[in-house]
């Protein structure tokens, strides 16, 4: 990407990293620091729904949803704006690379934050329809739910839909039961500290998610409760209708353990 020195109003102060093909930024507009996320356009189609959903995104304000202020086109880029967060991890790094074991009580509270923003989400009709441990963010161990970068199809796990729903992985439409399976897989992940399904290539994968039962959580870990591993096995139910429908279902079943 060539250097930017400035986007719409905001001015490029230095550049933060990258994320697949886009460049992130940190800017300023004003007198306010802001982050940057910039792409090269490839085309309408490329964007539409994460356009979609981030109009409807700048429009509310939940203390864990990842405030995003602006998405728009210009020259070559499609841009969005996010707040800026000095220091933060994602769920991901602090498992899967910092190795990072969770407690129960530190699983059920983060589910529960992470729930209650996206049933709140829902009711402006947000799906996410890409939750994965990588869109959880972490800033003063406070967790941060992720819109951004929801055009991609491929997670953030080697490009694969590691933690995708089963109707997700054949291109059904996404819906809020889609993204209470993929939390039930975070869920997972975060107490065992392997991914549900493992395989050694995406149509494996694929195959595993649409038809295989991930292993019991009790042979990674026996220090979670029963009733824990059956909310997370009824979030990751194959069938919709045998799934949590409801967000707040969920929470009120982990917060009675």
């Amino acid at each position: 990407m060539e250097m930017i020195q400035k986007i719409d109003n905001y001015q490029i102060l230095e550049q933060l990293g990258f994320e697949e093909e886009t460049t992130i930024f940190k800017a300023q507009k004003a007198n306010e620091i802001f982050t940057i996320y910039i792409s090269p356009y490839r085309g309408e189609n490329r964007y539409a729904a994460f356009e979609e959903n981030a109009k409807k995104i700048i429009k509310i304000n939940h203390c864990n949803i990842r405030k995003i202020f602006k998405v728009g086109k210009e020259k070559n880029y499609f841009y969005y704006v996010k707040n800026y967060l000095k220091e933060y991890n994602t769920l991901l790094d602090m498992i899967y690379n910092e190795t990072r074991k969770f407690e129960q009580f530190e699983v059920i509270n983060i589910i529960c934050q992470v729930a209650l923003a996206l049933e709140y989400a829902a009711q402006f009709g947000i799906v996410h329809g890409l939750l994965h441990p990588y869109k959880v963010e972490f800033s003063n161990e406070k967790p941060f739910i992720c819109f951004a970068n929801s055009y991609e199809f491929p997670f953030k796990v080697v490009g694969r839909p590691v933690f995708a729903s089963p109707e997700c992985v054949i291109g059904k439409s996404k819906e809020v039961t889609s993204d209470i399976f993929s939390l039930g897989s975070i869920a997972y992940f975060m107490t065992t500290g392997v991914f549900p399904f493992e395989e050694k290539t995406s149509v494996l994968l694929i195959q595993a998610i649409l038809k295989k039962k991930p292993l019991p959580i009790a042979k990674y870990n026996t220090k979670i409760s029963v009733k824990m591993c059956k909310i997370i096995k009824k979030m990751m139910a194959k069938k919709v209708k045998k799934r949590y429908q409801h967000y707040s279902q969920i929470v009120q079943d982990l917060q009675s353990i």
